[in-house]
């Protein structure tokens, strides 16, 4: 586990104590009739395990499967089924925008993240959310990212690495699932889409002075070799978002946004 802080502290909200353990874990699904019961497991797993003050925030993006059926069919036979609340985008609106929905209706201290697919193991998030309280944002990186195929790990590599340099930071991964106050979260101003949105809260967050912890986790290792990180789409993304980042840091010092 990595421990850092840069800058002086924001000044965001005295709910972020060390003693609170309340958590609203959003998962945001597309079309994930396959797994989204699993993702359910995992979460209400991991919280119940650890004694969390929990709620879990469905954001159903638009699917045309049955993934808010069997959501909604998961929390009627569940006795966790009354934390569980589902939310439904009119239309498929980008990963960014489930989490934002998300932040909007979280309702505990804290806010966490996990794949609708259920791509991180379960065990995973013990550590992970452990450490809830301990820093201002938990970010968690890959421990296993040499495991993954070839073009996914050059791609995660080189994309930590340019961010890195651009602003001076030495952070693991920029991709994982986060955990920080909702105070702060809400003060940011973000415009990503997909999973730019992950770098962009994580940039924001450590140059407007929040301190950090960094916990590894473990990724179920994919077996496609296909990605989709090189589309046009998703470069130009990744690259309007790091512009308002360079301008929101170092030219209006503003970093929040």
């Amino acid at each position: 586990m990595i421990w850092g802080s840069m800058g002086d502290k924001a000044n965001i909200s005295s709910a972020r104590s060390k003693n609170s353990k309340s958590l609203s874990i959003i998962i945001p699904a597309f079309n994930e009739q396959a797994m989204i019961q699993t993702a359910l497991d995992s979460v209400v797993f991991a919280a119940e395990k650890m004694g969390l003050d929990y709620e879990v925030l469905v954001v159903n993006d638009g699917s045309w499967d049955q993934t808010e059926a069997l959501a909604r069919e998961w929390a009627s036979r569940n006795s966790a089924g009354p934390r569980v609340k589902i939310i439904n985008n009119a239309h498929n609106s980008g990963l960014g925008f489930s989490l934002k929905e998300g932040f909007k209706a979280a309702g505990k201290d804290y806010v966490a993240w996990f794949p609708g697919d259920s791509s991180v193991t379960k065990e995973s998030l013990l550590g992970m959310w452990s450490s809830v309280g301990e820093a201002d944002m938990v970010i968690p990186y890959m421990e296993n990212v040499l495991q993954r195929p070839s073009n996914r790990k050059f791609l995660s590599l080189t994309y930590t690495k340019i961010i890195n340099g651009i602003f001076g930071l030495n952070i693991k991964y920029f991709n994982g699932l986060f955990i920080l106050p909702v105070s702060l979260v809400r003060t940011m101003k973000l415009s990503g889409q997909g999973h730019e949105i992950f770098c962009e809260i994580v940039v924001r967050g450590i140059k407007s002075g929040c301190s950090y912890k960094e916990t590894p986790f473990t990724h179920k290792v994919e077996t496609d070799q296909g990605s989709k990180a090189l589309s046009v789409r998703n470069m130009y993304c990744i690259i309007r978002v790091v512009g308002v980042l360079i301008k929101d840091t170092y030219i209006l010092r503003n970093p929040l946004g």
